[in-house]
C-alpha cells in the first residue's frame, strides 16, 4: 500500500498519531510519504518542535528520527523556498532524510492513484 499524509498541524494530539501511524505502515512493508504543511512544519523546526509535547510520551524529535530511520519518506511544503524561509525553514535546518518538497512534487507522488493508495489529512 502507499500511504500519504498530510500534516497540517502542530497540534500534539494530531503531530504524534501522523508519525506513529507513519512508521507503523512502513514497518509493515507500505511506501510512506508524510507531507508536512501549515502548522505541521512545526514538527520540522529544531526549536519550535520542542513545544509539541504530550504528557507521558518521548519528545516529537524522537519520533520523527525514528520515522526517518523507519523509511517513512518526509518532506516540507515549499510554495517557494522563499516563503520557506520567511517561516524560518531552511535546508540546513531539516534533520537529515527532510526534503524540501512543493506541491506539485507531491502529486506526482501519489501517482498513479490505485485501489492500493491512500491519501489523509491530519
Amino acid at each position: 500500500m502507499k500511504l500519504h499524509l498530510v500534516l497540517l498541524s502542530n497540534d500534539p494530539e494530531r503531530a504524534y498519531p501522523a508519525l506513529t501511524f507513519a512508521l507503523a505502515a512502513a514497518t509493515m512493508g507500505d511506501e510512506v510519504h508524510l507531507y508536512c504543511t501549515m502548522g505541521g512544519l512545526d514538527v520540522l523546526h529544531p526549536e519550535r518542535r520542542r513545544s509539541i509535547e504530550l504528557p507521558g510520551m518521548p519528545p516529537i524529535a524522537q519520533y520523527l528520527q525514528d520515522a526517518l530511520k523507519g523509511g517513512v519518506s518526509i518532506s516540507a511544503c515549499a510554495p517557494s523556498r522563499e516563503m520557506l524561509e520567511q517561516q524560518g525553514i531552511t535546508e540546513d535546518l531539516l534533520d537529515k532524510g527532510v526534503k524540501i518538497e512543493d506541491v506539485t512534487g507531491f502529486l506526482l507522488n501519489l501517482k498513479p492513484v490505485g485501489p492500493d493508495t491512500l491519501l489523509s489529512f491530519i
